[in-house]
Formats: structure tokens, C-alpha cells, sequence
């Protein structure tokens, strides 16, 4: 039968240094106190003399002392300062002499509601997820990751770092990752978040209820060009195409009088190239400028029953009848017009 010497020291709150030759100690060391005290001095067990490499010593602590290590009270056993948790809860402590120093263990007993339990003492990579409660990680047990970086899913599902600070950046999926992407095309994105449109990158066929935009189509015509009418009507608004409609909102005429009046003849009409023969004009010239000494201004007026919107055709400028026999005067027509889709 191995048996082992035992020694008890007793604490009070005084605290107070227990010395010892290492030849002299005991296997096992029993520390006690009339417990639960509160030190308001050290503890301290210190040993003497010369120990040997490899001499193991036991040392049961039963707890219940109340230290403040924060403000240097505290209980210590072979220069190893115990914290306040260990101090008040009950272990079981191994001392072992690597031979230049004491390598002081403390293991602790189970004791309910008493965390004992320092990080020197638990194995690496040993706490399972299930063992961690739930919102218990905390920002500050992260790793640092540089300043305006934020960390996300990575390739093969590991966690990645992606720098998501650059100005006027905004982060965008593509499917598989997120990235940190500029603005591209018509708008563009400033640090603060303030977004700019490209100047003339929006046309009216992009808004919904666009407003109209009107346009004006001008003609001057020549004499030569006036006698040639109605067989040489002229082109004054091209075709929009089968699904653009030009509407007519208004049209002037201006005669510039030459030296020699204009003869025969008969009204300067506006009308859509799909008819013809001239047959149906859309508008008509107030009258004609027959025998007119004078410059003269006049307004195309509506011609009964006549549509002002043609799709697909282009309006032409002619003349309503027979042709002008003599003449030397210009005409310069004028029309205020907007296309839209249909």
C-alpha cells in the first residue's frame, strides 16, 4: 500500500505567506479556510530549498475564497496566481518541476453554477458548435478584416472578403457571386450616393404619356418650280414609317412677289403622297395667288371632311387643279407638325 503524507494549510481572511522546505512537504497539500472568506491580503504558498526535476506534488483546493486580483488580492500557489473564479471554486491542482520552475495545473471539480474552467485548460478545436449558445459570439471575437470590407460566401462555400469600399460602387449578384461594380451607361453614382444622368440620354419615346415634340418643316419654292405644279408637286414632310403618323397642327404660306404676277392657276394645297392624283388635300391656301401685286402671308385651312394624320406617307406640296401659265415670285411654306407611334 503507497501511502501519502498529507498537509493542510488554513487560510483566514487575512491572507497572509505559508513557506515550506520542498524536502520537508507533504505528497498532498490540503488547502482550507473557515469558508467562504473574503481576503483582503494575499494568500500565498511558497516553497524553500532545492526540488528535484520531475517532483510532482498534489493539491487540493476546496474553494469558497473571495479574491480581487484586480486590485492584488489574490490567492497564489507556487508563484501561480489563481483567478477569482478558480479561487472560489473547488480543484483539484497537479505541481510538477520541469526543473527550472513549477508548472502549476489546475484542474477544476464540479461544482453546479461555477465557472471554473480557464482557456489554458481546454483542449484546441475541442468546443462543437452545439456547444456554443445561441447569439453568443460576440463582433469582438472576429478576426479583423480591413475597413470598409465585408465578408460573404466564398468559392467551395468559404467565407470570403470582399472590399466594398471604393466610391460610387454598389455591390451587385451576377448569379453565382456578389462583386463591388460601377455604374455603367446614362447614370453614374457619386460617394454619397447622388445619381447623374448623362446629358440627352433620355428621348421622349422612353417616358410613358411622353409629351409631344413638335416639329417644323419649311419649303421654299421656286418660280420655276411653282410652274411645274400640279404635275411637279414637291415633298415637304418624309414618311415616318407604317406605324408613325405625321399630324398636321398648323401651316402657313408666304408669297415673296417677284416682278411679274402669277396668271391661271388655282389654291396651293398640302396633301399625303399615297394620293396620287392630288384628288384629296388635307389643306388648302386660303386662295390662290393669281394676279397678287403684293407680298402676301396666308394660312392653310382644313379642307372639309380632309384627315390631318396619315400613317406611313409623306406630305407633299401642289397645286389644286390647272397649273400657273406665268409668274416669277417664291413661296416658302411653313408646317408645325409631331409624329407618334401607333
Amino acid at each position: 500500500m503507497n501511502i501519502k503524507k498529507t498537509d493542510e494549510i488554513v487560510f483566514t481572511a487575512a491572507g497572509g505567506t505559508v513557506t515550506d522546505n520542498v524536502e520537508r512537504l507533504a505528497d498532498i497539500i490540503n488547502i482550507t479556510s473557515a469558508a467562504p472568506i473574503t481576503l483582503i491580503n494575499d494568500a500565498i504558498i511558497a516553497v524553500t530549498g532545492t526540488p528535484l526535476e520531475g517532483m510532482n506534488l498534489e493539491i487540493l483546493h476546496g474553494g469558497g475564497f473571495t479574491t480581487d486580483v484586480a486590485n492584488n488580492i489574490s490567492l497564489e500557489i507556487f508563484s501561480r496566481e489563481l483567478t477569482d473564479a478558480q479561487a472560489m471554486s473547488a480543484s483539484y491542482i497537479k505541481a510538477y518541476y520541469n526543473g527550472t520552475s513549477w508548472d502549476v495545473r489546475i484542474l477544476p471539480t464540479e461544482t453546479v453554477g461555477v465557472k471554473n474552467i480557464e482557456g489554458a485548460n481546454i483542449v484546441d478545436a475541442s468546443v462543437k458548435t452545439a456547444a456554443i449558445g445561441q447569439k453568443a459570439v460576440t463582433l469582438e471575437k472576429f478576426a479583423n478584416i480591413a475597413r470598409g470590407s465585408i465578408l460573404l460566401g466564398g468559392a467551395a462555400d468559404a467565407a470570403a472578403v470582399l472590399d466594398a469600399k471604393t466610391s460610387g460602387r454598389m455591390l451587385v449578384g451576377n448569379g453565382t457571386d456578389v462583386d463591388s461594380v460601377a455604374m455603367s451607361g446614362a447614370m453614374t453614382m457619386d460617394a454619397a450616393g447622388v445619381t447623374t444622368i448623362a446629358s440627352s440620354s433620355i428621348t421622349n419615346e422612353m417616358l410613358v404619356n411622353s409629351p409631344l415634340e413638335y416639329k417644323t418643316a419649311v419649303r421654299t419654292i421656286t418660280s420655276a418650280e411653282f410652274l411645274a405644279m400640279p404635275d411637279g408637286s414637291l415633298s415637304l414632310i418624309p414618311a415616318g414609317g407604317d406605324n408613325i403618323v405625321n399630324v398636321i397642327v398648323e401651316a402657313s404660306l408666304y408669297y415673296d412677289r417677284g416682278t411679274v404676277n402669277y396668271a391661271g392657276g388655282s389654291s396651293v394645297i398640302l396633301f399625303y403622297s399615297n394620293d396620287a392624283t392630288n384628288s384629296s388635300p388635307c389643306l388648302v391656301s386660303k386662295s390662290g395667288i393669281s394676279g397678287i401685286s403684293t407680298d402676301t402671308y396666308t394660312q392653310f385651312s382644313k379642307e372639309s371632311n380632309a384627315n390631318l394624320e396619315a400613317r406611313g406617307s409623306a406630305i407633299s406640296i401642289g397645286v389644286a387643279g390647272s397649273a400657273y401659265t406665268t409668274g416669277d415670285g417664291t413661296l416658302k411654306v411653313s408646317v408645325v407638325y409631331y409624329s407618334m407611334t401607333v
